[in-house]
């Protein structure tokens, strides 16, 4: 399977189609493509926050809306993949993804997103033998508001929203939409310094 590798450390698979964890061998470095920037969203980000200065209209919305659809797809895939089979992310790149976590089941984050701008890092080291379904279950223990079924591995299932239903509960946030316009950029949209890869 190929992979694009985003400045922020996110990997995606190159299709879009996510295939179930236990069935996944990690990436290996021949199959990561980096992809410094997704120019639909650094075109959407620069728009909307220079041009609108904040407001921003329902069509706007909804063009965030698909995006977001568009990159991160099912919610619990895409988590499960950065946190069991992503190397390169790590350290306050992953405690922004448990953060943005948070804030789509609660509404609060513990810090505003645009003190997160600045907190993530821009291509983060590869770490071998980070990513492991021991740290996907690790972030499920430091969030209490998902609860989970405890005992082995194979008995414990995630309460990640699935499929599409993180949308609705993010914007249902006050602010939810601004924070997915953000959280895009920080993603996968955010590079000004050269990779070093």
């Amino acid at each position: 399977m190929q992979y694009s590798l985003y400045s922020s450390g996110t990997i995606l698979p190159v299709d879009g189609r996510y295939v179930e964890m236990k069935n996944i061998d990690l990436p290996r470095t021949k199959d990561i493509t980096l992809v410094q920037t997704d120019l639909r969203v650094s075109t959407l980000f620069n728009r909307l926050t220079q041009a609108q200065r904040g407001r921003i209209n329902i069509d706007d919305k909804l063009e965030v809306v698909e995006q977001t659809i568009r990159l991160f797809g099912d919610f619990g895939h895409f988590m499960e993949l950065q946190y069991i089979a992503n190397n390169f992310m790590n350290g306050t790149n992953l405690d922004f993804l448990e953060d943005t976590t948070n804030y789509i089941l609660t509404g609060n984050r513990r810090f505003p997103i645009h003190t997160w701008l600045s907190l993530v890092t821009e291509y983060p080291p590869f770490i071998m033998g980070s990513a492991s379904r021991q740290r996907f279950w690790t972030m499920h223990d430091k969030l209490p508001v998902l609860n989970k079924v405890k005992g082995t591995s194979p008995q414990r299932r995630s309460s990640l929203p699935s499929g599409n239903e993180y949308i609705s509960m993010w914007c249902g946030h006050e602010n939810g939409i601004i924070d997915m316009l953000y959280t895009l950029w920080i993603l996968f949209g955010k590079s000004f310094s050269e990779p070093n890869y």
